[in-house]
């Protein structure tokens, strides 16, 4: 919790095959909402694009680019 009472929480996910775009719900949509994201990670470092509103995030990219398939189960690697 920040001081602001927002919450910073992050995503990761074990890919078992190349993955060329993300979508991520927020639910319940009625209590939580995303005010802001930023994709500083793998996807980011892949060039895929952000789209978000208050409940959903869209991520992919534009030139086909891939975030390539898992290589461990670590969530540092992912």
């Amino acid at each position: 919790m920040n001081e602001d009472s927002t919450f910073n929480i992050s995503f990761y996910a074990i890919r078992h095959k190349d993955v060329g775009g993300y979508q991520i719900e927020m639910a319940p949509n009625n209590i939580f909402k995303f005010l802001n994201v930023a994709d500083e990670n793998i996807s980011g470092e892949a060039g895929f694009m952000v789209h978000q509103s208050e409940t959903y995030i869209l991520s992919f990219s534009m030139f086909g680019s891939s975030l390539l398939a898992s290589t461990t189960n670590k969530i540092s690697d992912n």
